[in-house]
C-alpha cells in the first residue's frame, strides 16, 4: 500500500512546479492586460490630453487684447505658444494676421522678430490665399465643441496629419491651434515598445522570483510530507524542523507532536501485547499445573474409593483409613478450589474491599489470636515490632488474609529455628507490614516468578508441604486491587515478605 502511494504521487506535479506556474500565469495576464490597456487607451488617453491643452490655449490667446500694438498681442501669443508642441494661427478677415508654422506655408518669424504688420504688402499674397482656403475648406469636417469652437484631424498642405482646434472670437478674429498627430503616434508607439520591453524584463525577473518563492515556500511543505511518509512506514526518528513562523510551522509542530503520541501510543501497544503473551503463556501454565494438582487427589481419591468398592479393604480399621485418606484428599481439592476462585474474583475486580480506618498493631494483634494453634503447631517463635502511629485505611478481612499467606509460607519453609519477626512501620504515605523468617534465601533469578500460580522455590513438589502455589498469588491480587505494593527481598538469616497498606488521612 505504500508503494502504490508512491508510485501515485510520482505521477502528480510539485506543488512547487504547480506554484511556480500559477506565479508566472498571474504576473503574464496582468503585464499582458497592462499592455493590452497601453496599446488601446493611451492613444486616446494621450490625444485628449493634447486636444485639453490645446483648448486651454485657445482660451488664454482668446483673452489677449488684440486691439493694442501687433507687437504686443503677438508677443503675447508668443509666450502662450513658447514651449508647446503646438502652433498658433491668427486669423481675420480671410488674412493671416500671426502664424507660429511654415506648414500652411507662410514665412515663420524668428523668435527675436516681431511680426508683420497686418496688411503689409511684404506678405507673399498667394500663400495668403492658401492658408484661407486651407482653413475654409477643412474647417467643415470638424466637430463642435461645447465652447462653440470646433477639432478635430485634417491633413496639412505636405501631407502632415494635424489636430486642428479652432475658434472665432467676437471680434472677428479667428485663432486655430494645430499638433501634427506623427509625433503623438510615434510617441506611443515608442511607449508601447518600451512597455513590451519592459514587460518582457518583467516576465524574466517573475520567473526567477516565482522560482525562488515556489522552493521557498514548499520547501517546509516538503519537509512536513517526507515526516508524514516516514510516520506512515513507523519511523519516528525523522521530526519536522520548520521556523516560518506561521500555519505552517504550527503544522510542522503538531506533526511532531503527532510523531510522539503515535510512537508511545504503540510502545504501549507493544507493551501490552508483550504482557497479553505473557499472561496467555502464564493461563496456560496455570491451567496446567492446576490440573496437575487436582489429578493427584483426584487419582488418590478414585485409588481408595475403588479398593473400598472392590472388597479388599474388608476390616473395619482398613475402610476407616481409606476414607479418612479421601477426605484429606477431597480437602485439600475443596481447599485448592477456593483458593483459585478467590485469584479469579480479585484479579477480575469483581471482590469488593471493605476499607476502614484501624490499627495494624491492633490488627496483627487480633490475627495472632485466631491463629495461635497453627502457630503453636508448627512451633513458630514469634516477635512483634509495633510502631504505635500505624493507623491505617484498610480491609481487616483482605490484611488478615495476606498475613495469614505470609505465615503459612513461613511455617512451610522456615529452618529448624522457626524465627518469625513481624513489623509494622510507617513509610511515607503508607504503613509497610514486614515478616521475616529465618531460613535459607530464594534465588533472586526465582524472585519475581514466586508471585506466580503454582510457583514453589523449592523445585521438588512434593505433597509432603502440602503447598498448592496460589497463597503469593492472591497476596498480589489483593494488593494490586487495593492500590498497594508488596514484596519479598533475602536478608542475613532468612526472607522478609512485606505489603503495604494506606495510611489514615483525617478529612
Amino acid at each position: 500500500m505504500r508503494k502504490r502511494g508512491a508510485e501515485k504521487s510520482g505521477t502528480r506535479k510539485g506543488i512547487a512546479k504547480r506554484l511556480f506556474l500559477y506565479i508566472i500565469f498571474v504576473v503574464f495576464v496582468v503585464l499582458a492586460l497592462v499592455l493590452l490597456s497601453n496599446t488601446l487607451l493611451l492613444g486616446p488617453i494621450y490625444k485628449n490630453s493634447v486636444k485639453a491643452g490645446m483648448s486651454e490655449a485657445l482660451r488664454e490667446i482668446s483673452k489677449i487684447d488684440f486691439t493694442a500694438s501687433p507687437d504686443v498681442w503677438t508677443a503675447d501669443v508668443s509666450d502662450i505658444a513658447a514651449g508647446k508642441d503646438y502652433s498658433v494661427v491668427i486669423r481675420k478677415e480671410n488674412r493671416v494676421l500671426y502664424s507660429s508654422s511654415i506648414e500652411f506655408g507662410l514665412r515663420s518669424r524668428p523668435e527675436d522678430a516681431p511680426n508683420p504688420p497686418p496688411g503689409d504688402g511684404g506678405q507673399d499674397e498667394k500663400q495668403q490665399n492658401q492658408a484661407n482656403r486651407f482653413f475654409t475648406r477643412d474647417i467643415n469636417g470638424l466637430e463642435e465643441q461645447e465652447d462653440g469652437a470646433f477639432f478635430g484631424t485634417i491633413t496639412g498642405w505636405s501631407g502632415i496629419e494635424l489636430m486642428v482646434y479652432t475658434k472665432t472670437l467676437d471680434n472677428g478674429i479667428s485663432v486655430s491651434v494645430t499638433q501634427p498627430v506623427e509625433p503623438i503616434t510615434k510617441s506611443i508607439q515608442q511607449s508601447n515598445i518600451l512597455l513590451a520591453g519592459c514587460t518582457l524584463i518583467a516576465v524574466a525577473v517573475s520567473a526567477v522570483f516565482a522560482f525562488a518563492v515556489s522552493k521557498r515556500f514548499t520547501k517546509p511543505i516538503t519537509q512536513i510530507k517526507n515526516t508524514v511518509g516516514a510516520l506512515a512506514a513507523l519511523d519516528f526518528g525523522k521530526k519536522c524542523d520548520v521556523r516560518t513562523g506561521d500555519e505552517l510551522e504550527s503544522l510542522a509542530d503538531d506533526v511532531n507532536l503527532l510523531g510522539g503520541e503515535l510512537k508511545s501510543a504503540l510502545e504501549t501497544l507493544k507493551a501490552q501485547n508483550e504482557k497479553l503473551k505473557k499472561d496467555i503463556i502464564a493461563q496456560r501454565q496455570f491451567i496446567s499445573n492446576a490440573s496437575h494438582e487436582l489429578r493427584t487427589p483426584l487419582s488418590i481419591i478414585k485409588g481408595y474409593a475403588e479398593e473400598i468398592n472392590s472388597g479388599y479393604a474388608r476390616a473395619a480399621a482398613g475402610r476407616k483409613t481409606y476414607v479418612k485418606i479421601i477426605a484429606e484428599e477431597a480437602e485439600k481439592m475443596s481447599r485448592l478450589l477456593k483458593e483459585m476462585l478467590e485469584l479469579t474474583r480479585m484479579e477480575s475486580g469483581t471482590a469488593h474491599l471493605q476499607k476502614e480506618k484501624l490499627s495494624a498493631g491492633e490488627a496483627i494483634r487480633g490475627f495472632l489470636e485466631k491463629y495461635d494453634g497453627f502457630i503453636t503447631e508448627n512451633s513458630l517463635k514469634i516477635t512483634l515490632k509495633i510502631d504505635e502511629n500505624d493507623t491505617g485505611c484498610f480491609d481487616a478481612v483482605r490484611f488478615e488474609q495476606v498475613l495469614a499467606n505470609y505465615i503459612s509460607n513461613a511455617a512451610r519453609y522456615g529452618d529448624e529455628r522457626k524465627e518469625v519477626t513481624i513489623t509494622a512501620e510507617p513509610a511515607g504515605d503508607v504503613i509497610r507490614v514486614c515478616v521475616f523468617n529465618s531460613g535459607r534465601h530464594i534465588p533472586e533469578e526465582m524472585m519475581e516468578h514466586i508471585w506466580d500460580g503454582f510457583f514453589k522455590a523449592d523445585a521438588a513438589r512434593t505433597r509432603a508441604e502440602d503447598s498448592y502455589g496460589l497463597g503469593l498469588s492472591i497476596v498480589k491480587a489483593i494488593q494490586n486491587a487495593a492500590g498497594m505494593r508488596c514484596g519479598a527481598k533475602n536478608v542475613p538469616g532468612g526472607v522478609v515478605f512485606w505489603f503495604d497498606v494506606e495510611k489514615y488521612k483525617p478529612g
